[in-house]
Protein backbone atom coordinates (compact mmCIF):
# COMPACT_ATOMS: atom_id res chain seq x y z
CA UNK A 1 0.00 0.00 0.00
CA UNK A 2 1.32 3.77 -1.02
CA UNK A 3 1.87 5.78 1.54
CA UNK A 4 -0.98 7.71 1.20
CA UNK A 5 -3.72 4.76 1.18
CA UNK A 6 -1.99 3.65 4.24
CA UNK A 7 -2.14 7.23 6.26
CA UNK A 8 -6.07 7.09 5.20
CA UNK A 9 -6.65 3.82 6.49
CA UNK A 10 -4.82 4.45 9.91
CA UNK A 11 -6.90 8.17 10.13
CA UNK A 12 -10.21 6.04 10.13
CA UNK A 13 -8.82 3.21 12.06
CA UNK A 14 -6.96 5.50 14.86
CA UNK A 15 -10.05 7.40 14.98
CA UNK A 16 -12.54 4.30 15.48
CA UNK A 17 -10.32 2.87 18.22
CA UNK A 18 -10.50 6.20 19.59
CA UNK A 19 -13.73 6.65 19.73
CA UNK A 20 -14.34 2.89 20.95
CA UNK A 21 -11.85 3.92 23.84
CA UNK A 22 -13.88 6.66 24.85
CA UNK A 23 -17.68 4.53 24.41
CA UNK A 24 -15.88 1.68 26.74
CA UNK A 25 -13.89 3.44 29.63
CA UNK A 26 -13.00 7.10 29.24
CA UNK A 27 -16.44 8.14 29.53
CA UNK A 28 -16.75 6.95 33.08
CA UNK A 29 -13.83 9.33 34.52
CA UNK A 30 -13.53 12.03 32.04
CA UNK A 31 -14.75 15.43 33.62
CA UNK A 32 -15.17 14.22 36.69
CA UNK A 33 -11.85 12.55 37.65
CA UNK A 34 -9.60 14.90 36.11
CA UNK A 35 -6.11 12.96 37.45
CA UNK A 36 -7.99 9.36 37.22
CA UNK A 37 -8.83 9.95 33.41
CA UNK A 38 -5.20 11.03 33.03
CA UNK A 39 -3.90 7.95 34.45
CA UNK A 40 -6.50 5.97 32.86
CA UNK A 41 -5.83 7.37 29.41
CA UNK A 42 -1.53 6.52 29.86
CA UNK A 43 -2.62 3.24 31.31
CA UNK A 44 -4.01 2.71 27.85
CA UNK A 45 -1.38 3.78 25.86
CA UNK A 46 0.95 1.57 27.61
CA UNK A 47 -1.33 -1.50 27.00
CA UNK A 48 -1.39 -0.28 23.11
CA UNK A 49 2.16 0.30 22.93
CA UNK A 50 2.91 -3.22 24.19
CA UNK A 51 -0.40 -4.80 22.22
CA UNK A 52 1.58 -3.15 19.02
CA UNK A 53 4.59 -4.68 19.96
CA UNK A 54 3.18 -8.02 20.45
CA UNK A 55 1.42 -8.35 17.16
CA UNK A 56 3.63 -6.69 15.13
CA UNK A 57 7.19 -7.17 16.60
CA UNK A 58 9.72 -4.00 17.65
CA UNK A 59 11.04 -4.55 14.63
CA UNK A 60 11.95 -1.24 12.57
CA UNK A 61 10.20 -0.84 9.22
CA UNK A 62 10.00 1.82 6.52
CA UNK A 63 7.71 2.29 3.48
CA UNK A 64 8.15 3.54 0.25
CA UNK A 65 8.24 7.21 -0.22
CA UNK A 66 9.01 10.37 -2.52
CA UNK A 67 12.90 10.83 -2.63
CA UNK A 68 15.02 14.06 -3.73
CA UNK A 69 15.07 17.40 -2.97
CA UNK A 70 14.19 20.66 -4.01
CA UNK A 71 16.33 23.92 -4.07
CA UNK A 72 15.66 26.95 -1.73
CA UNK A 73 17.89 30.32 -1.10
CA UNK A 74 21.20 28.37 -1.16
CA UNK A 75 19.72 25.73 1.00
CA UNK A 76 18.20 21.92 0.01
CA UNK A 77 15.05 20.77 1.53
CA UNK A 78 13.75 16.90 1.14
CA UNK A 79 10.86 16.24 -1.23
CA UNK A 80 8.94 14.35 2.04
CA UNK A 81 9.55 17.06 4.88
CA UNK A 82 8.24 19.42 2.52
CA UNK A 83 5.41 17.36 1.86
CA UNK A 84 4.83 16.59 5.45
CA UNK A 85 5.12 20.22 6.16
CA UNK A 86 2.37 21.22 3.34
CA UNK A 87 0.07 18.96 4.73
CA UNK A 88 0.85 19.83 8.48
CA UNK A 89 0.06 23.41 7.40
CA UNK A 90 -2.93 22.60 5.45
CA UNK A 91 -4.63 20.35 8.55
CA UNK A 92 -3.78 23.28 10.63
CA UNK A 93 -5.22 26.06 8.70
CA UNK A 94 -8.48 23.91 8.79
CA UNK A 95 -8.84 22.96 12.15
CA UNK A 96 -8.22 26.25 13.46
CA UNK A 97 -11.02 27.44 10.81
CA UNK A 98 -13.32 24.82 11.91
CA UNK A 99 -12.67 25.37 15.86
CA UNK A 100 -13.53 29.12 15.33
CA UNK A 101 -16.38 29.52 12.44
CA UNK A 102 -18.60 26.34 12.56
CA UNK A 103 -20.62 25.24 14.78
CA UNK A 104 -19.73 22.47 15.64
CA UNK A 105 -16.13 23.46 16.44
CA UNK A 106 -17.51 26.58 18.56
CA UNK A 107 -19.56 23.31 20.30
CA UNK A 108 -16.40 21.68 21.00
CA UNK A 109 -14.83 24.77 22.82
CA UNK A 110 -17.66 25.59 25.04
CA UNK A 111 -17.76 22.15 25.79
CA UNK A 112 -14.13 22.88 26.79
CA UNK A 113 -14.18 25.85 28.49
CA UNK A 114 -16.98 25.09 30.55
CA UNK A 115 -18.91 21.60 30.28
CA UNK A 116 -21.68 22.91 32.79
CA UNK A 117 -22.55 25.78 30.90
CA UNK A 118 -22.22 24.32 28.01
CA UNK A 119 -24.63 21.71 29.10
CA UNK A 120 -27.30 24.16 29.48
CA UNK A 121 -27.24 25.91 26.84
CA UNK A 122 -28.50 22.31 25.22
CA UNK A 123 -24.59 20.81 23.78
CA UNK A 124 -24.58 16.95 24.18
CA UNK A 125 -21.49 16.69 25.83
CA UNK A 126 -20.95 13.16 25.86
CA UNK A 127 -21.07 13.46 21.95
CA UNK A 128 -19.05 16.54 21.83
CA UNK A 129 -16.16 14.40 23.66
CA UNK A 130 -17.01 11.27 21.70
CA UNK A 131 -16.31 13.79 18.67
CA UNK A 132 -12.90 15.17 19.71
CA UNK A 133 -11.47 11.77 20.76
CA UNK A 134 -12.59 10.53 17.39
CA UNK A 135 -10.66 13.36 15.69
CA UNK A 136 -7.80 13.45 18.09
CA UNK A 137 -7.41 10.15 16.90
CA UNK A 138 -7.95 10.82 13.55
CA UNK A 139 -5.20 13.06 13.68
CA UNK A 140 -3.09 11.07 15.44
CA UNK A 141 -3.32 8.96 12.38
CA UNK A 142 -2.19 11.16 9.65
CA UNK A 143 0.52 12.23 11.85
CA UNK A 144 1.75 8.65 12.05
CA UNK A 145 1.23 8.14 8.37
CA UNK A 146 3.29 11.52 7.94
CA UNK A 147 6.34 10.02 10.36
CA UNK A 148 6.27 7.33 8.35
CA UNK A 149 7.97 9.01 5.30
CA UNK A 150 10.54 10.24 6.95
CA UNK A 151 12.00 7.77 9.29
CA UNK A 152 11.68 4.07 9.79
CA UNK A 153 8.99 3.21 12.34
CA UNK A 154 8.14 0.92 15.01
CA UNK A 155 5.44 0.63 17.49
CA UNK A 156 6.99 2.59 20.03
CA UNK A 157 8.55 5.32 18.05
CA UNK A 158 5.60 7.35 19.22
CA UNK A 159 7.31 7.41 23.12
CA UNK A 160 10.04 9.47 22.00
CA UNK A 161 7.90 11.91 20.22
CA UNK A 162 5.66 12.79 23.05
CA UNK A 163 7.72 14.73 25.14
CA UNK A 164 7.92 17.03 21.86
CA UNK A 165 4.96 17.41 21.38
CA UNK A 166 3.85 18.00 25.16
CA UNK A 167 6.96 20.81 24.85
CA UNK A 168 4.87 22.06 21.98
CA UNK A 169 1.82 22.34 24.12
CA UNK A 170 3.30 23.80 26.95
CA UNK A 171 5.60 26.46 25.24
CA UNK A 172 2.70 27.77 22.60
CA UNK A 173 0.32 27.51 26.06
CA UNK A 174 -2.82 24.50 26.53
CA UNK A 175 -5.42 25.54 24.53
CA UNK A 176 -4.02 27.64 22.05
CA UNK A 177 -3.67 26.15 18.19
CA UNK A 178 -1.97 28.93 17.22
CA UNK A 179 0.52 28.85 20.22
CA UNK A 180 0.86 25.19 19.67
CA UNK A 181 2.25 25.82 16.05
CA UNK A 182 4.26 28.48 16.70
CA UNK A 183 5.93 26.30 20.22
CA UNK A 184 6.59 23.26 17.49
CA UNK A 185 8.55 26.04 14.82
CA UNK A 186 10.26 27.38 18.31
CA UNK A 187 11.42 23.76 19.65
CA UNK A 188 12.17 22.77 15.83
CA UNK A 189 14.66 25.60 15.47
CA UNK A 190 16.10 25.37 19.01
CA UNK A 191 17.19 21.80 18.39
CA UNK A 192 18.27 22.14 14.58
CA UNK A 193 20.93 24.88 16.61
CA UNK A 194 21.50 23.10 19.41
CA UNK A 195 22.49 20.05 16.91
CA UNK A 196 24.65 22.02 14.92
CA UNK A 197 26.87 23.59 17.79
CA UNK A 198 26.69 21.13 20.40
CA UNK A 199 25.92 17.90 18.49
CA UNK A 200 22.74 15.00 18.62
CA UNK A 201 23.16 14.49 22.47
CA UNK A 202 22.19 18.10 24.27
CA UNK A 203 19.46 18.47 20.95
CA UNK A 204 17.84 15.57 22.81
CA UNK A 205 17.47 17.33 26.26
CA UNK A 206 16.21 20.30 24.81
CA UNK A 207 12.92 19.48 24.94
CA UNK A 208 12.51 18.16 28.71
CA UNK A 209 14.33 21.32 29.68
CA UNK A 210 12.02 23.43 27.97
CA UNK A 211 8.89 21.48 29.24
CA UNK A 212 10.83 22.72 32.91
CA UNK A 213 11.47 26.09 32.17
CA UNK A 214 8.20 26.90 31.05
CA UNK A 215 6.68 25.57 33.97
CA UNK A 216 8.82 27.19 36.21
CA UNK A 217 8.72 31.18 35.02
CA UNK A 218 5.56 31.29 32.53
CA UNK A 219 2.84 27.95 33.23
CA UNK A 220 0.21 29.86 30.78
CA UNK A 221 2.90 29.21 27.72
CA UNK A 222 4.33 31.76 25.78
CA UNK A 223 0.71 32.39 24.17
CA UNK A 224 -1.56 30.96 26.87
CA UNK A 225 -3.44 33.41 29.25
CA UNK A 226 -4.33 33.05 32.74
CA UNK A 227 -7.40 32.08 34.07
CA UNK A 228 -9.41 33.76 36.70
CA UNK A 229 -11.11 31.28 39.12
CA UNK A 230 -13.90 32.93 40.92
Amino acid sequence: MNPIGATFVAMLVIAALAAFLYKVAIFRVVGKFPLLSRVLTFGLAIFLWNFSEFAFSSTFRSVNYPTGSIGFLGSYLSVNKIICFVVALIIAGVLFASLKWTRIGKALRAASQNPRVALISGINIHRIRLLSYAMGGALAGIAGGLIAIQWAICPSIGQDLILKCFAMVALGGLGSLPGALLGGVFLGIAESVGTMYWGATIAGVIAPLTVIAVFIFRPQGLWGVVERVD
